[in-house]
């Protein structure tokens, strides 16, 4: 297990101090925030120019790039993603659900969206990850429970995120354990 922080918490500042200071704080790697809004670190649009960037600071300050945490099941957007995460050696990339809490046809497209997305990063060598978000289609263990059912691909995995499941009104220490053969990321941010 490696304990990683996410860039975006360093959303006002250039990658370098997200960088510097997880590794003085001790952190194992950076989840690197591909988030448009909330940080300017790896901008798909853009991504081949950064792409050497982030390498280099992975080098300098020996920290890993863990994850990515871009939130949009957008195909193209998401194959921009893999195709960063496959030149910069980052192993997982972390999407939020979407869709609409309490509605069985926003959770079956997002199944079926997330299903097509793992096929994608099956090509890519990569690993997918989804987390429950209050207020998405999956948001607590029953619809993760559902999602994990429905896409049986290498490539997909839960990330499992205990503040969204504390706010389902659902005890994480028990809701993970009903989704752990699927875990490949913990993230907590919220």
């Amino acid at each position: 297990m490696k304990l990683g922080a996410n860039s975006v918490l360093f959303g006002g500042y250039n990658m370098e101090t997200a960088f510097k200071y997880l590794a003085l704080a001790g952190y194992d790697g950076i989840e690197i925030s591909a988030i448009d809004g909330m940080s300017q670190h790896l901008v798909l649009d853009r991504w081949q120019e950064v792409a050497a960037e982030i390498k280099q600071l992975s080098n300098t300050y020996s920290l890993p790039t863990l994850a990515m945490e871009q939130p949009s099941r957008d195909a193209a957007k998401m194959e921009k993603a893999m195709q960063a995460a496959v030149e910069i050696g980052i192993p997982i990339i972390n999407c939020g659900p979407g869709g609409k809490t309490g509605d069985e046809e926003s959770l079956h497209q997002t199944i079926d969206e997330l299903g097509n997305l793992a096929q994608m990063a099956e090509k890519y060598g990569i690993t997918l990850c989804v987390k429950a978000h209050v207020g998405a289609a999956v948001y607590n263990t029953p619809t993760t429970l559902q999602v994990m059912q429905a896409i049986t691909s290498p490539a997909f995995g839960i990330d499992m995120d205990p503040s969204h499941i504390y706010r389902a009104n659902e005890n994480p220490v028990e809701a993970i354990a009903a989704v752990i053969s699927r875990v490949k990321h913990v993230h907590i941010r919220d």
